[in-house]
């Protein structure tokens, strides 16, 4: 009975002390007030055409646009959006004018859609965040993207700084992209000292099993082997509950999605979720497709044939007779037989005999044969 009593004030005494650990490493919100802040020439830098009145900045963006924000000593910026396209918005920290390379997986991104809302961006979730970097953002569609209500919470110190950091990063949210099919966003215990979250609980737990090896030789007990099950199964609780509160966002409580409604709800860039799932329901599965992107985009075409089959896909050049068909080595089509175009950011223009039957803007649209 003693030995009973002993287990279940071991089992209490180690949640407490885990969850206590948890709680600690929550990310908490920042105490610096809110700084409102207006729009101006000298806050944007960027590299699409802009307006900036009194009722906020207005962006025209043509496929791509980066906006900087000079602002720095800031740990969240929210504002207020009105936006005439579908965007994928990514966000990060730079200390320069030089924006960072979009695949890492702790830029941020949120699907902007048409219409108006208010978005947060929490700057300390991204890798390259500091008391001295400015936020950058990078619009991926067509449209224009208007920007008000500007406001800003400021870090106050460097102490702040480092403690939000690793707190954020401990709890960053997964999200969709083209490499989660491979690997997914690594998960800090801290990140300013560099210790990653797996490493630190399997370290834990090989010292409280060395400890429990150490008492069973000391104490010649026999009956601390259970003491090691509970604390295996109790680890690979902490683990997964930690990972499925990463991935809360992104769960579905639909019954069912038909295949079209998955393809452009769920897909990461919504322009291309969208231009998809209305693919699919224009074709017929004996059709002939041809894709035309830019062509530093082959992710694009080869996607949007993947979601084309069972129908025939090639890729569209202007001036050539045989298409050559997606993945390279397939069956060339004939220009002749293609009876569906699909035009996603290409530079080519629409050729003869086809028309468009869908456009979601201007460089995005789907064609058939007259």
């Amino acid at each position: 009975m003693r030995d009973i009593l002993q287990y279940k004030l071991f089992r209490k005494q180690a949640v407490i002390l885990i969850l206590a650990g948890f709680i600690f490493f929550a990310p908490l919100s920042t105490s610096a007030l809110t700084t409102e802040i207006m729009p101006s020439e000298t806050l944007f830098f960027t590299n699409t055409p802009k307006s900036i009145t009194e009722s906020g900045a207005t962006f025209y963006v043509d496929k791509r646009a980066d906006i900087v924000f000079y602002l720095s000593e800031i740990s969240t910026l929210t504002f207020d959006y009105e936006s005439k396209g579908n965007f994928l918005l990514t966000y990060s920290s730079i200390d320069d004018i030089k924006p960072q390379y979009l695949m890492n997986p702790f830029t941020q991104k949120v699907k902007v859609l048409k219409g108006s809302g208010r978005l947060t961006l929490d700057l300390r979730k991204t890798i390259d965040w500091s008391e001295v970097s400015s936020p950058i953002i990078t619009l991926e569609g067509t449209g224009a993207f208007k920007i008000s209500n500007i406001s800003a919470k400021k870090v106050e110190s460097y102490s702040e700084y480092i403690s939000e950091k690793d707190r954020s990063f401990f709890w960053i949210p997964e999200f969709p992209r083209l490499t989660t099919i491979i690997f997914l966003t690594p998960t800090y215990w801290s990140i300013s000292k560099n210790l990653y979250f797996n490493e630190v609980l399997g370290k834990l737990f090989i010292v409280l099993i060395l400890f429990l090896l150490a008492a069973k030789f000391i104490s010649k007990r026999g009956d601390l082997g259970r003491y090691a099950i509970f604390l295996s199964l109790f680890f690979v609780f902490i683990h997964v509950a930690h990972f499925t509160v990463r991935f809360l966002p992104y769960v579905n409580l639909r019954l069912y999605l038909s295949n079209e409604e998955k393809i452009e709800k769920n897909y990461y860039n919504p322009e291309l979720g969208i231009v998809a799932s209305t693919l699919r329901e224009q074709i017929e599965q004996e059709g002939k497709v041809a894709i035309a992107t830019d062509v530093g985009d082959p992710y694009a075409r080869e996607m949007l044939c993947f979601y084309a089959a069972p129908a025939k896909c090639a890729i569209y050049i202007p001036h050539v007779s045989e298409l050559e068909g997606i993945p390279p080595g397939r069956k060339r089509l004939n220009i002749a037989e293609i009876d569906t175009m699909v035009f996603y950011n290409s530079p080519y223009q629409l050729p003869v005999g086809f028309k468009k039957i869908y456009s979601l803007n201007k460089n995005v649209y789907i064609a058939a044969k007259r």
